[in-house]
Formats: structure tokens, sequence, C-alpha cells
């Protein structure tokens, strides 16, 4: 991340260079003297510093090391490939045995005698290297000591003398002992003059002659190996500059800044800058470089103007002498505010999806900000830096991850800060006096939170020159999630106090003493109380919220309405206990969402109509709660939303605050159900099952449960309908859509089922699979194509263009089987596992001809059977009650035909009639535990079989359990003997519920029906609908309402009932009667309403 260098007063710099981008974070303890050789040698990979971003330019190298830097230098090859064992066996040093890595570089550069040992037969690779000998190693290099000359008693003074003849030594002070241990930045300054040198051959006639003279292609080290080059430039803001390049591939190796002949950062007069830069009459600026952007606009300036100021407080000006004159560069510092620190990113194939890069809300102006980008991320959200922003379009950069061009932004450093309150009060001056101190403003103080406040404290930013540039809100709260409270006495045991123990964004817990808090209620609103605003907890019985007060327990068990109750702002008091506060007025400090969704794709949160209310970044901070086995609360804290878990779409109960743009700074996820259970897909794993009493509802419940996997995973499902866990007993290796309760618990059918509690189940087969996908495709293989084909199985349901099969791609999915022989994908390769077992696939919905399977299911081969049965009560000649039974056999077209006049004797009278269809699927008759789907028209009707055959036509078609087999059913109940032709009176808005019904509801003659009068009470007889026995024209029905039954004559029942059955019961009038006629014969039956 570049970094500018940081200007002092008015102090006039001798030094001609200094690098303006850092490598290594330790770049200002490099010489200003050696910097250039050091940026230009690590921008070559030549010479490069520390993992940890250090290049430690005042330490100690070793002659291994050097040796590898010459070897670099010499060969051009900087690749980081291991060269331990390449040369190596070069080496004629008696001490290589520890050299490790550095063995082969020290063999190529001894075998290209570029390096000598001692006289002793070492090379002493781990020993600090001298200035002397850094100076033989790359002379040698250049063509120099082809004679000897670096050996024997005089070597060194023969290196020195050579190195100040070709000016490799003429930035190195005179007082540098060359014969000491050299520093790791002396040694870049040698070597990266060095390379700059011509290289020599030696003539036995002329000595060492350059190779330019000789005619050869390269003239230096640097140019042969790295087409190393300079050119003047300037950098993006004007300052002149010289870059180093790859001349071949344009690569910049480094480039360096001129610096400034005299700088300031504060209103200088005019004749001081002049004084400054040796002009004794004027200084003339040619031109004038203003935050990148060029002025050619000629201005002079006075060796004799006292008043006439340039510059401001805390704005960097520099002054370079160029051609006609000086340049000036001002560059402007000001404070920004890091909103969100963004993580590099790469793809699979080792690409960069997204730089590093911090987003800041700079403060540009009174009341003014600008979203800026910096590269990297130094610094943590929330954080306050000082950024230079450059305004040339030209020097605008672009960040992989975002689109389109940003303005060029250096960050210069974090604001230094203090906390203080306003002492005085300065009126038409650019200061402060802040705790009896007085600090000059910045140019660029537009962040004012203090204004004239001389009571409360403030924070205090510096820029990098000590002047204030901004005054920002100290921030006492905090947001933390509360996991429980609980009413604790003092020693005494006289007083207490509500004790909450809450859970910060980061995850970690802490208590405090709650003084007031406002009340949330989570099931089942989910929403703020606004009732309960700032209320003191109080000691009571049971923790709860009650009217408009708080009651805390000293009984943990009894506060349990509390636990993971909300996510709340924490104001700290001055006596150290805390606020809650979750609103203010009418005003959210926290918002909250039900039935909501988590949409990663968008990073947003949508509500329950899929609208997005809030919008998450990789700065947002997420507390997600969950349960454990143990029924424990888990409290799991995430940055941004990379390692989130995935939450089935509606499930999600959540709440967050907002900045104005509907940014969510902290979310905390209440409740939420797995994204792999959103279709609640049961496989049924067990034949057997267990149960226990437990309370639920404040009622003993007993819960029956067993092992199945729900969602892929093997879970414990536990229900109160011990029919329902019997069903799943009884069909072992088959796939279900289990309906599980919601939050808060249901009631279905007078049960109660507490949250999670499996209240209903749906066999998934070829007829049902689709209304199931959801998120996921599920597919129940069929078909005689349907084959597994390496990675793929393919099914022949959706045949493609070709005519073969869609399918699914297997690659990682996990197979889930009832046959401890299938548990792989490559098991399911049998030839005959189609055949055999039931095969379920649920597959990532990817639209295309194979989606990639997720979960597949083997288990039982779904029947293509189906068999009827009718039972049903009758009377005999004795008047005992007794029941019968008979089985439909379907024949070789598939057709069930039920006639009841030829199977029923017509001297009895017949009752209760039920028509079982087993084998197939969708309603679930609990006693044979078994399935009906009725196809066409009559599909969800089946609740009318429960009671008898009623108000249907006279056939059906019905599906076999595979949802592929379809029978035809057909029967005929209009026989003579069957007189109960009203079957029952049931509600008319549930048609399994029976209000009445009694054998013999009809009468042959009125008189009889009115002596059989039958009770309903008033509710049952507003819901009442008349049903009718299959065979019986509705169009036939009469019926009227009368006083009492006494007015009641067949003559007067001519009202024709409505098609639907309703019967209308009055007010005022509450007897009806009612006649039907069947081949002419009219029965009746009359209804009375016992009380309103």
């Amino acid at each position: 991340m570049k970094k500018l260098l940081a200007m002092v007063l008015a102090l006039v710099m001798t030094l001609s260079l200094a690098v303006s981008a850092s490598a290594f974070k330790d770049d200002k303890d490099v010489s200003a003297d050696y910097a250039e050789a050091v940026a230009v040698l690590n921008g070559m990979d030549v010479f490069k510093g520390y993992e940890d971003g250090s290049f430690k330019p005042q330490g100690n190298i070793t002659r291994a090391e050097v040796a590898t830097i010459i070897y670099r230098i010499y060969t051009g090859d900087v690749a980081k490939n291991d060269k331990s064992g390449l040369y190596s066996t070069y080496n004629k040093f008696s001490d290589m045995t520890g050299a490790g890595w550095a063995a082969g570089y020290i063999g190529y550069c001894a075998n290209a005698e570029l390096v000598k040992g001692y006289p002793d037969g070492t090379f002493k690779p781990s020993g600090n290297v001298t200035g002397y000998e850094v100076l033989a190693m790359i002379l040698r290099a250049v063509g120099y000591d082809k004679n000897g000359e670096f050996s024997g008693a005089d070597w060194s003074l023969n290196v020195a003398k050579y190195a100040e003849q070709l000016g490799v030594l003429k930035n190195v002070a005179k007082t540098t002992n060359l014969g000491a241990p050299a520093t790791r930045e002396l040694v870049a300054e040698i070597l990266f003059r060095a390379i700059q040198q011509p290289t020599v051959t030696y003539t036995p006639a002329f000595g060492y002659v350059t190779d330019k003279a000789l005619k050869l292609d390269e003239t230096t080290l640097g140019k042969k190996n790295f087409n190393l080059d300079s050119k003047d430039s300037e950098d993006e803001w004007g300052r002149p500059s010289t870059k180093w390049y790859n001349t071949k591939t344009s690569k910049t190796y480094a480039e360096v800044v001129a610096t400034p002949d005299a700088s300031y950062n504060v209103a200088t007069a005019q004749c001081d800058i002049c004084s400054a830069l040796g002009e004794k009459t004027s200084a003339k600026i040619v031109e004038t470089y203003t935050n990148g952007v060029k002025s050619t606009a000629a201005e002079t300036y006075k060796a004799t103007a006292t008043k006439a100021m340039v510059g401001a407080q805390g704005e960097q000006i520099e002054f370079y002498e160029v051609k006609d004159g000086y340049r000036l560069v001002i560059v402007d510092t000001y404070l920004a505010k890091v909103t969100s620190v963004v993580s590099e990113k790469i793809d699979k194939n080792n690409h960069v999806d997204r730089d590093d890069y911090t987003v800041l809300e700079a403060y540009v102006d009174e009341g003014k900000t600008e979203t800026v980008y910096v590269d990297g991320n130094d610094y943590a959200k929330d954080d306050y830096v000082l950024v230079n922003i450059n305004e040339a379009k030209a020097n605008n950069v672009e960040f992989a991850g975002l689109k389109g061009e940003y303005k060029y932004v250096e960050d210069v450093a974090k604001a230094e800060s203090f906390e203080g309150a306003q002492t005085e009060i300065w009126y038409n001056a650019n200061k402060h006096i802040v705790s009896d101190k007085e600090y000059n403003d910045a140019v660029k103080f537009f962040k004012d939170a203090a204004g004239k406040d001389k009571t409360n404290k403030f924070t205090w930013l510096l820029d990098q020159f000590g002047n204030l540039i901004g005054s920002v809100t100290i921030d006492n709260s905090n947001y933390a999630v509360l996991k429980d409270l609980n009413w604790v006495y003092a020693n005494d045991k006289t007083k207490g106090h509500a004790e909450a123990t809450l859970v910060d964004m980061e995850g970690k817990e802490y208590t405090a003493t709650v003084n007031k808090m406002d009340g949330f209620n989570n099931d089942p609103a989910f929403d703020w109380r606004a009732d309960i605003d700032n209320a003191e907890p109080a000691y009571g019985t049971f923790g709860e919220f009650y009217s408009s007060e708080i009651y805390v327990s000293r009984e943990p068990k009894n506060n349990k309405d509390f636990l993971g109750l909300a996510l709340y702002r924490v104001d700290t008091n001055d006596d150290g206990t805390v606020d809650l506060q979750g609103f203010e007025g009418q005003k959210n400090i926290i918002s909250a969402t039900g039935s909501a969704t988590i949409d990663l794709k968008t990073s947003a949160i949508l509500d329950n109509s899929k609208k997005p209310v809030a919008y998450l970044t990789d700065d947002t901070q997420i507390i997600v709660r969950t349960v454990d086995k143990k029924d424990n609360n888990v409290y799991t804290a995430y940055t941004g939303t990379d390692k989130l878990p995935e939450m089935a779409a509606g499930s999600v109960y959540v709440m967050y605050d907002l900045n104005s743009n509907k940014i969510a700074k902290r979310v905390y996820v209440y409740d939420f159900d797995a994204a792999e259970e959103q279709s609640n897909l049961l496989f049924s794993i067990s034949d057997s099952y267990k149960s226990y009493v437990e309370t639920n509802n404040k009622e003993k419940q007993e819960i029956y449960y067993m092992d199945a996997y729900l969602g892929g995973e093997k879970v414990t499902v536990k229900t109160p309908n011990k029919e329902l866990m019997e069903t799943l007993a009884q069909n072992v290796g088959k796939l279900f859509v289990a309906d599980l309760a919601q939050r808060g618990g249901q009631t279905f059918d007078g049960i109660y089922y507490a949250y999670g509690y499996l209240y209903d189940l749906d066999l998934v087969n070829e007829a049902t699979d689709h209304q199931y996908a959801g998120e996921y495709l599920v597919d129940y293989i069929t078909g005689s194509k349907a084959e597994v084909t390496g990675n793929r199985i393919v099914s022949s349901n959706e045949p493609d263009t070709e005519g073969k099969g869609v399918g699914y791609y297997l690659t990682g999915a996990t197979v889930i089987s009832t046959d401890k022989d299938i548990t792989s994908v490559e098991d399911l390769a049998k030839s005959d596992i189609f055949d055999t077992y039931g095969v379920w696939v649920v597959a990532n919905d990817d639209v295309s001809a194979y989606n990639h399977a997720k979960y597949v299911y083997v288990g039982e081969k779904l029947s293509d059977d189906v068999t009827a049965k009718l039972t049903y009560t009758y009377t005999d000649a004795k008047g005992v009650a007794k029941t019968g039974e008979f089985n439909l056999v379907a024949d070789k077209d598939n057709a069930l035909k039920l006639d009841l006049d030829t199977k029923l004797d017509s001297k009895y009278t017949y009752s209760n009639f039920k028509l079982v269809v087993s084998g197939v699927n969708s309603y679930i008759d609990y006693d044979n535990h078994s399935w009906l789907t009725l196809c066409g028209g009559m599909d969800y009707y089946t609740g009318l079989f429960k009671t008898s055959l009623i108000d249907l036509a006279d056939s059906a078609k019905v599906l076999a359990e595979d949802g592929v087999t379809e029978y035809t059913l057909t029967w005929d109940v209009a026989g003579s003997g069957v007189k109960d032709l009203i079957a029952s009176l049931i509600d008319f808005n549930n048609h399994e519920t029976v209000l009445y019904s009694k054998n013999g509801d009809c009468y042959a003659d009125l008189d009889t029906a009115i002596a059989n009068v039958k009770s309903l009470s008033y509710d049952k007889a507003q819901a009442a609908q008349l049903m009718l026995n299959s065979g019986v024209n509705a169009s036939s029905v009469k019926y009227r309402n009368f006083t009492n039954t006494a007015d009641v004559t067949a003559a007067q029942i001519d009202q024709e009932i409505i098609s639907t059955g309703k019967i209308e019961f009055t007010n005022a009038q509450n007897v009806v009667a009612v006649s039907i006629t069947v081949d002419g014969t009219p029965y009746y039956a009359v209804f009375q309403v016992t009380s309103k």
C-alpha cells in the first residue's frame, strides 16, 4: 500500500531522491541514501524481505544469502523453486553439510568463480559477509578478478579501487567500515550500483575492456538479465520521479520521486519560500499540481513579500526545481471513517475474484462526505484514517470485484486521537482549546461533532502534523444479545437487581446489572412491545412481561421467556448499570422481521413478501442462535456472510440495526430452519419406536420417537401422534414430506404439537415429487430407461431432444440407504438397483439437463398394486348389530367395481359404509397406514371417503403407491336395499367434522319422521350441510322451515334445497323438514334446533 513520506516544517531537503512506494512495513528505517537500491532490487525479485513484511535494513546478512542474490543477478533466475540439490555437487568446500537450501546457489557461484572460500577450505555460509566480500562477489560477476586481483594480502584494496573507479560506492559514506559485517541495506546499495556498470572482458593486450567496446550485445548485468532501464516520470501527485522498469515487458520495478527543494505544511510567506529555494529576488512557479490536477498558470513569488501567504494549516506544499522555474505540488489531507473492510477472494482456478480493499467515508467539505476506496485492509471498521484523495481522472484505479473506476487514494496513517471537553470556545479563529490546551485546526477540519459544546467530552482526531482535523461523539454504547436474565440478591438479601448475561457481537459473554430495558415479544408477533419502554425490572415469581411491567425470577427455570430474547443496544450508565434499548418513541433502534429470508446471493434480508429490508456487507457482525442436542442455546459470531449456515427461505426470525443506506451493521438471527430441511424430507429407517411423557402447553403428553433422516441428517423424530409414528414404523425405506410444528407450537385435530414435532406426513412418489421441490428438485426415479451410468443417474421421466432421459450428476452426493451394502455412489451401479429398490434423488435446482444430486435415498420400492375393501355395519333379523366387508379385486384392465345391489341383502338395513383403498398415497387412513389419491377433478376430496361414499360421482381414478399405475374405481349404491339416503349432517366448512349421523335418518312417511325428530344445537345448525349418498339427485330434495313440528305437512315442504346442500335455519322458525324423492318415492327427515 502506498504511503506518502511525512514532510517536515519549512525544511529544505538536501537529499536527491526518495522512494515513493513502500514495499516493507519498516521502510521508514531504510536510509535515504539506500532507499532506491532496496526498492529496485525488491521489485526485480532479486533481494526480498522477510515473511513478516519487513526488510530489516540495519540487520546483518550471511554469505549464503549474498551468494543466492549474486546467483539471481548473474543468471536472471529469480524463480522460487528449490535449488539446494541442483549445483550442490559443484561445491569444493568442507562445510556445506549445514548449508541447506543455499547449497545449490553456493555451488553454482563457486563453479562460476564468483565466490571464493577461506584458506582452510571452508565457505562459512552462515557467517556474516563484509562489505569488501560483497564487492568482490559482484565485481567478479561484472567480469573482474580474472588475474586473481582479489586474492592475496591486498585483495581488499584492489576491490575498493575498482569499486571507486566504477562509482559503485558513490552513495556510501567515506566513514563506512567495509571490513565490518555489512548491513542489508548497504549490500543492496552495492549490488544496485554494480549491476548498472558495464560488464567487462579481460584481454592480454588491453586488460579489462567493456563489452560495449568489444561490440558485444549487452553492457550491464541489469540490462542483460532484467532489461533494466530508467526514465524520467512523475508520480500521481505530480512529483518528479525516476521510473525503473523492464524495457521488454514494461513491468515497473520501482518508482522513486525527487525530494522537494522545499516543503511546508502551514501557510508560509513568499519571502520565506524564496529564501528556502535560494532565490534572492523571486521564484517563478511555472506549473502547479493540486491533488493530482495540473495547472500551467504561472505565478512569481517575491523575496520581499512578507504578507503574501502560500498554503494552509495541514496542507502539504512541495517545491521542485524544473525547467524555467519551479513546480508546486499541493496535497490535502482529509479525515475518513472506515465503513467496510473487504478481503481478497480467490476462485477455484487461483484467480483473484476480489481484491483486498478498504471502503471509507471521507469528510471532504462542510456537511459533505464522499465514498472512497483504498488498496489493502490495514484498518478495522469504524477506524478514523487520514487520506490523500487524487482528483485527476487519469489516475483513477480499478479493484477486482468492483465495477468501474475510482479515485486514486493514499492512506497516510490512522488518525491519532484523545478525549476531552472544550474549556474555551474560539470565535473567528481556526482553533480549539480542549482540556486547557490550544490546538490549530487543519484546513480540512470538516467533521465537527463538538461544535460549541463546553459540557461533554468528545473524541478529537489529529492529522499527521498535530492539527485537529475532526471531533466525534464518544460512543459508550455497544450491541449485544440478551442470553438470559435473572434476579440476584445483594449480600444482605434486602435488595436485589436484574442481572443480564449478554453476548456481544464478537460472541463474547459478559454480565451486567440492568437498570432499564425495552420489552420484546418473540412469539408470535416478533416485535417490540410499545407498552414496555424503559421499564425497570422488578422481582417476580415468574419471569415475564406483564402489562407494562417486567418481572424477573430468582429461579432460572422460571425465566425462560428471556432466553435469547432480542438484540439490544446496550447503553452504559455512569454507575456501571446498563439500559437495554430496542426503540425510542415510534422509531426502532433495532428492527425485527419474522418469516424472513437471508438471500446469500444478493446479501439481503427479505421480508415475507420477498422485499429487501436490509443489506449485509463483509463487515456486518452477525450472531446466530442455534440449539444443541441438550436443548441449550448456542450463540455463534460471524463477520460477513461467507461462512453463514444456509437458511431456509421464509424461516428466518432476524433482528438488525440499519444505517441510512439500509446497511445492517449488526444482525441477530433468533431462529431459522436449515436450508437442507426446507422441504422437510423424512426417510424412515426403523420399524420400532419408543415413548416418554413430557409436559407441553401445560399438559402432560406421551411423546413417541424414533431415529430417521430429516433433511439428510440423522435425527430423532418426535410426535404426540401415535398413529403417525406407527405409519413410519410400517413404511421403512420410504421418503416422506414431514410437516413439523412451527415456532410456538401448533394444534391440529385437538392435539398440541410442540415446536419441531411431526404432525403430518405425505409420501413422495412419481405423482407428487414435483410438489415438494422448493429450493431443491425431488425425484422418485421410475421408468424402464432409468439407469446409473458412470457418475450419473439417468431418469426416463423427461426425455431430452434425443429421446434420452434427463438425470443427475452423482459426484459428491450423499447416499442414504436401508441396505447396508449400498453406502456410496459406486454401490448404485448395481444393474438391478431400480428393479429392486425405491430410489429418490434430491438435487440442486440448476435448471439444466443434468442437475447435481445432493442426496440419494435407497429404500423400499413403491408398490404398483391397488386393493380395495368395503366395510359396513348392519342389523340382522334378531336386531343384533354386525359388521361385514368384502374386497374388490382389479381386473385385467386395472378396474375395481363396487356394486352394492349385488353384494348386499335387501332384507337388512345397512349403514356406516367405509371404502378403504390401500397401497396408494396422499391421504393417510390411520387404521391401515396407507394413502389415497383421486385423479382428475376428485383430487383432495378424500375426507368424504372417511365418513361414507357421499356426494360423489359413480367413478373415480386411483393411483397406486408408486404414483404411476392408474386404476378405475366404480360403484353403485342407489339400490332399493339402501334407505339411509342422508348419510350425515356435517360441518359446511370442514367435511370431516360430523355434526349428526344415525341409522334411519330418512323415513318412508312424514309422521314417522316427525316422531323421530333429530335434535340439533343452534351453533351446529348454522354450520350444517346436508350430504347425500351417491345416486340421489339434489334437485329432488325439498325443505322448509317451520315454527314447530305440529305445523309440518308434506304439502308445505316445497322449498328447493340449494345445490350446495346448505340448509338455511332461521332465528324465528327452528324446525326444518326435508323430503328426498328417489325413483318416485319420497322419504322424509325432520330436524329441530334445541337452543340458540
